[in-house]
């Protein structure tokens, strides 16, 4: 089958958890980032014959594809990466933190665009939410039973975000996160594409 192709903005937000599966699940793609807006806006919006023209999406084969969490079980099944899912009851608590993250993640954004005491308002905003996530983790260096899930996916986006954005507001949080982001950087594939220049970061401002 011909290359895969991820479409995003050259941020993490959305795209993120996408390419951390691609990276764990050794999947070969070209990370297509946006940075221009007319580029997707005025061209391949309109040209890719996506059925649903949204980012991030991916092309591979005759695949085409949009909506980030169908993206991410499509990737999963491609990668054979569902042992990430869990199992029993386990997968619905699983699926509760991905969607958890899913919904706080775009809080990044204009995180990312503002400085100062504008930039402390909004952590301010996303605060209670990472309360949840650390008091659920409880110093843990993973969710649930000692093995990558992909809720350690999209809580690593979460914390990674804040640990980058986040100034002196992550520094109470830092000894809660600490095994958690070890664990998920030392993974092999994740630590290379980390040290990598592929890597997408916001670009301090």
């Amino acid at each position: 089958m011909s290359e895969l192709i991820l479409g995003y903005w050259g941020l993490p937000l959305k795209g993120q958890p996408i390419r951390y599966l691609l990276e764990l699940g050794k999947q070969a793609y070209q990370d297509k980032k946006y940075s221009n807006k007319d580029e997707w806006f005025q061209q391949d919006k309109l040209n890719l014959g996506l059925d649903f023209p949204n980012l991030p999406y991916i092309i591979h084969g005759d695949v085409k594809m949009t909506e980030s969490q169908n993206i991410v079980a499509y990737i999963i099944d491609l990668t054979k990466q569902t042992n990430l899912l869990g199992a029993d009851k386990t997968k619905f608590k699983i699926q509760n933190i991905v969607l958890f993250c899913n919904d706080l993640i775009g809080s990044f954004k204009p995180i990312s665009m503002k400085q100062g005491e504008e930039r402390t308002q909004e952590i301010e905003k996303i605060l209670p939410k990472i309360k949840l996530l650390e008091k659920d983790l409880n110093k843990k260096a993973h969710f649930f039973n000692n093995s990558l899930t992909l809720a350690d996916i999209y809580a690593y986006c979460i914390i990674d975000n804040f640990q980058q954005l986040g100034g002196d507001s992550y520094k109470p949080f830092e000894e809660s996160f600490k095994a958690f982001l070890d664990a998920f950087r030392s993974i092999p594939e994740i630590k290379a594409y980390i040290e990598s220049d592929r890597c997408t970061r916001f670009q301090q401002q």
